[in-house]
Parts: C-alpha cells; structure tokens; sequence
C-alpha cells in the first residue's frame, strides 16, 4: 500500500479523541451544578461512570482515553517517520499498522463511552468524548450514520442542545458538516415536543419505524398518513432497491410506473426543507410536482438529491431490517430473477389527532398549514 493512501486517514483520526476534551468547556472543569446542560454537582458520592472498572475487567473510559493520548504520541512519531525523505517501507507499513490499532481504538472508546451514557446520563467525560467523536465523523460524508446514532443517545440522555453548539460553531465543520449538525438540533427540538407522526411499515424482513416531517413538509406527510390508513401500501413490492443507495417503495405496478391516479406539489424547495441523511424517507416523482406513492428510504446520505426530493421523515427503528432488503436493482435497471421484499403491512402509529387529507395538484383548495417547531 502506498503511503499516499493511508495519510489522509490520520488526518482525520487525529483529532477524534483529542479534540473531545477541550472544544466543549461547558462539559469540562465545571464545578457548579446545571440541571439544563445535563452537569453534575462537584461533590459526589461516587464516582461517575467513565471511572467505574467493567465487572469483565474492561478498561475504563478514562483508561482508554489514557491509552489514546499515548498512542497519539506514537503515532506523531510513526508519522514522522513515514513521511521523512527516503523514508523505508518498513516505516510505512509500522505506520499503517498503527493507524489500524487507533481506529479499534477509537471504536473501544465509543463504546465505552456509551456504555457510560446509559448508566449515567450526566457523565461529562462520556457526553464530551462522544462530541469529539461525532466532530471528526461529520468531517466525511459516509460518516453521518455514525454522526447520527451517537446524536440519538446523547438526546436521549437528556443531554441540552446548548452541548451541541461549540461543534456547530467550529471552523473544522464542512458544508456537510454543518447540515448535519443543524439536523441534530432540529432533531433536538423534535424529542422534546415528542409529538410528530409516525408509521410502521411491516416487511418481509422486519419492521421499519418512520417519523414523518410534518413541520417541513405538511402535504408530503398528509399524502403518506392517508394512503397508509387507507391501506395503499399493503402487499407493495420495494421494487427498486439499489446498494449503497436506496430503497424504492410504494407502485402499486411493482415496476415504478404506477401511482394513486393524481399527484402532489415538491415541498423541497421551502426554506425549511430537510436534507437526505442515512435513514432519510423522501418522496420519489417523474420531475417536479408529480409525486405521488412511491417514496425511498436511504442506505447514505445523499445530497445530491437535495432540493430535488421532499425529504419528509426519518428512519428511528429497524435500520437493520431497512440495510437487509434484497437489492434487486443497479443503475442499469432491474436484476432478473431477484424477488423483491414487500411491505405486508404500513400501518400509523402516531399522529396529531387531525385529518391528514393531501392538496393534489390541480384543487383548488389551499395548502395545509404548516406546524410549528
């Protein structure tokens, strides 16, 4: 392997650990107690999480963060030495080795650090190593399933949206990185109202949960509830199913011709529109404003699609089942004698308490309002 090809991995993996304990002094070195921003008092009883060996004999977090500041001394090192003029293969291949043992590394942190977050939400060390975790992950667009399941335990520990902005704040993020830090706030707000719609679509592999955008994309989601309440979408093939792609759902034809017989308007061009992540639920159409039934779920974030398809939910359970459908398509078109997963049963099991009736391109009729945050 050249050396070429294994740098610009460090430069990532550099700071994913390094950085988590100092970008986020509001975690760190505080003394006073702050029940909004998820802290603990100074005086304790006992020790918090991160410092409580595993009854396996486990490192603890603070053990491996340890390890981690040492390994990144040797790795400087190893870096030095690869890269040096006439450097040996030898020095290089040391290097890569090194590389392959901090990412396990790092790995044995996040789940260390998890593990800790779920016996105790307030722990600072956990909650501060996992955003340093989630900032290096936003820096690579293939990172943001990662970026997102770490986002989900620290909202759902409790932890305050104010956490989150020192990461928004940093001159480090991308563009993608940005919006992918944007859509945990959002996803902060929408955890403590608790109150979106939601569907379950039953498969031939499982059951995949959504919760549906109905702030951003009112009509899109009315569309979805009331074709699922009126059992559209029972029996449907996934008909197009693509790796590294997506999953296309919802013709009645089963071959991605059909639809309810009328359409509804993109809402993807508002200014509130969401993004494709990994997980996204977004409407698939022939051109601009011919949506109807057929929707696709994402393997990958996709931002190519942004501004071109109404993102209008997410995946929050069964993501495992949704990465094991049959993929039965390549951009070439269909694969003969590959039989598609079906949806054997969408049924709503959320929603606001009102009709959910969709504006169909050509009525009359004004827009549904849109919810607030």
């Amino acid at each position: 392997m050249k050396f070429t090809k294994i740098f610009p991995r460090y430069l990532c993996l550099v700071t994913a650990i390094a950085f988590a304990v100092s970008f986020c002094p509001s975690l760190c070195g505080q003394d006073t107690a702050d029940s909004s921003a998820g802290t603990k008092p100074a005086a304790q009883e006992t020790p918090d999480a991160s410092t409580q060996a595993d009854a396996t004999g486990e490192k603890t977090l603070d053990e491996l963060l340890t390890q981690w500041s040492e390994m990144d001394k040797k790795l400087k090192e190893a870096e030095s030495a690869a890269r040096a003029d006439g450097a040996s293969e030898a020095a290089k291949i040391t290097y890569k080795d090194m590389v392959d043992q901090a990412y396990k590394l790092i790995d044995q942190i996040q789940t260390s650090a998890v593990a800790a977050i779920s016996k105790n939400a307030m722990d600072e060390t956990a909650a501060n190593t996992l955003l340093g975790i989630m900032l290096n992950g936003s820096l690579r667009t293939d990172g943001d399933k990662k970026v997102l399941a770490l986002a989900d335990t620290l909202i759902n520990a409790g932890l305050s949206a104010e956490l989150f902005e020192p990461a928004i704040k940093s001159n480090r993020l991308s563009p993608f990185g940005k919006d992918l830090f944007a859509e945990i706030m959002i996803r902060h707000q929408e955890h403590q109202a608790d109150d979106l719609p939601r569907v379950k679509l039953t498969t031939t592999k499982g059951e995949i949960v959504v919760e549906l955008f109905e702030n951003e994309a009112p009509n899109t989601v009315a569309n979805f509830i009331s074709l699922t309440k009126a059992k559209f979408y029972d029996g449907l093939k996934f008909h197009r199913v693509m790796e590294g792609f997506m999953a296309q759902g919802g013709c009645p034809k089963g071959d991605g011709s059909g639809g309810p017989e009328y359409t509804i308007k993109c809402e993807c061009n508002e200014k509130n529109a969401r993004k494709h992540f990994t997980g996204s639920l977004s409407m698939a159409h022939a051109g601009r404003d011919t949506g109807g039934s057929q929707f696709f779920l994402t393997f990958r974030a996709t931002s190519v699609l942004d501004g071109r398809h109404t993102v209008f939910g997410r995946t929050i359970s069964g993501m495992d089942v949704l990465e094991q459908l049959t993929r039965n398509a390549t951009d070439a078109g269909p694969i003969p004698g590959v039989e598609a997963d079906k949806i054997l049963k969408a049924e709503v099991v959320r929603d606001r308490g009102h009709e959910y009736k969709p504006v169909k391109v050509g009525d009359a009729a004004a827009a549904p309002e849109k919810s607030g945050n």
